[in-house]
């Protein structure tokens, strides 16, 4: 994300935390989630004012919240006590280990960063079993939200 976006995201955070809240659910992505997303450790990169984690949380997938910027982080924390949200901006993502999340969701920040710049340090987060990556239109606008979980091992 660029440093100009971020400083305003930064300087605005309570604003664009209640607008993000307020927005129609995502029905689209949360569709995808079911369909795509095993119960276990998630990752919601980009996590905005945190309402998707949230849902994530409370839908069985336990997830944590990751932003760059720091003033929606402590707007994101009073607004959802009780998640863990962290400090973590693509494409390095500092901070989360390799293979350490079962499922990886990137809705909100596609629109900041190339899909080409994403996908392969999404990749690195996501626990390997031949992963595998969807990418579904979300809005009227078709911006992307990404989601990436590993294949299920097949049945034998």
């Amino acid at each position: 994300m660029d440093q100009k976006t971020l400083s305003a995201y930064d300087r605005d955070a309570p604003a664009f935390a209640k607008a993000w809240e307020a927005q129609p659910v995502p029905s689209d992505v949360r569709a995808l989630v079911r369909r795509f997303f095993t119960a276990g450790p998630t990752a919601d990169i980009g996590c905005s004012g945190g309402r998707d984690t949230a849902w994530l949380n409370q839908n069985g997938f336990p997830a944590i919240g990751c932003d760059p910027s720091d003033g929606l982080l402590r707007k994101t924390r009073r607004l959802h006590p009780g998640i863990q949200f962290r400090k973590a901006s693509l494409p390095e993502l500092e901070g989360l280990a390799d293979n350490s999340f079962v499922n990886v969701l990137c809705e909100t920040i596609i629109m900041h960063l190339a899909p080409t710049v994403i996908v392969p340090s999404v990749r690195r987060l996501a626990r390997r079993r031949g992963g595998r990556t969807k990418q579904q239109p979300t809005d009227r606008q078709s911006r992307t939200g990404l989601c990436v979980q590993p294949r299920r091992p097949s049945a034998t």
